[in-house]
């Protein structure tokens, strides 16, 4: 565990380096260490829309459910800006939908909000 937080907080970890540990902590099953990679990697790559999914998707799991919305709606508004330019990205707020992790978040008006429904 040492290794790997000491990994999220290189300044010079990259995203793939940072993913790789937040993979390594999700086989770990240690939820707080892949938020806290997530985090990292949002703060690395503000624009990543999946980034901020999984990170919604993490925090959901671990019914952080505030930090979730936010973190899902930052999602939505970056796949929606893509879509406008690439109609074949995918769509986070369709999946969102469906996705597994989000179920706790879908009953909610707030989510529903975020995704369009």
């Amino acid at each position: 565990m040492q290794v790997l937080n000491s990994l999220i907080a290189n300044t010079n970890a990259d995203a793939q380096t940072i993913l790789s540990v937040a993979k390594a902590f999700s086989q770990l099953q240690n939820g707080a260490g892949v938020e806290k990679a997530l985090l990292r990697l949002v703060e690395i790559m503000p624009e990543n829309a999946e980034g901020w999914y999984d990170l919604a998707r993490a925090q959901a799991t671990m019914h952080k459910i505030a930090p979730a919305l936010q973190s899902l709606s930052k999602a939505v508004e970056l796949s929606n800006a893509r879509l406008k330019t690439n109609p074949t990205a995918a769509n986070i707020a369709k999946e969102a939908l469906t996705n597994g992790n989000l179920v706790a978040l879908r009953s909610m008006p707030e989510f529903l909000h975020i995704v369009g429904q």
